[in-house]
């Protein structure tokens, strides 16, 4: 059952009713009524939930432990630098993590570029996007201020 699961994933992550019930916002009341009644949290309250606990959503619902699959070295380096930030600069992590994408996948299209500045496809066909110079210095300048950042 659901407030069962709940139950033992909170005492699992070593915190009281109260703790949780002020992570989430709520009621430390309301949060009882989880554990002890039929009453089942909103979806979002469920996300903040599992979140908090550290525990899948899928879990606290059906009680199946998907497998997780095992993380190489760097990987839990990365994972292990975030949990040791603050809540802003974990922010600020993903923010930045976030741009690295973008500049990958311009770093990803200027490589397709042919020396026409036109752009080539997978397998070499020409797609019908054309960059004249111009707009290949734009693509370059932003890239630049992406590494100033």
């Amino acid at each position: 059952m659901f407030h069962q699961r709940l139950k033992s994933a909170r005492i699992r992550a070593n915190l009281s009713q109260s703790q949780l019930a002020q992570i989430i916002g709520v009621s430390r009341d309301l949060y009882n009524k989880y554990e002890r009644t039929s009453t089942r949290p909103s979806y979002e309250t469920l996300i903040k939930i599992a979140r908090a606990l550290e525990t899948p959503v899928d879990e606290l619902l059906s009680g199946l432990q998907l497998p997780v699959p095992a993380l190489g070295p760097d990987e839990e380096e990365l994972l292990s630098l975030y949990r040791s930030l603050n809540t802003a600069l974990r922010q600020e992590a993903l923010i930045y993590l976030r741009q690295l994408i973008q500049r990958s996948k311009v770093d990803a299209l200027l490589e397709r570029l042919d020396s026409t500045g036109k752009a080539v496809a997978h397998g070499g066909s020409t797609a019908a996007v054309t960059l004249d110079k111009d707009q290949q210095a734009l693509i370059r300048e932003i890239l630049q201020n992406l590494d100033d950042k």
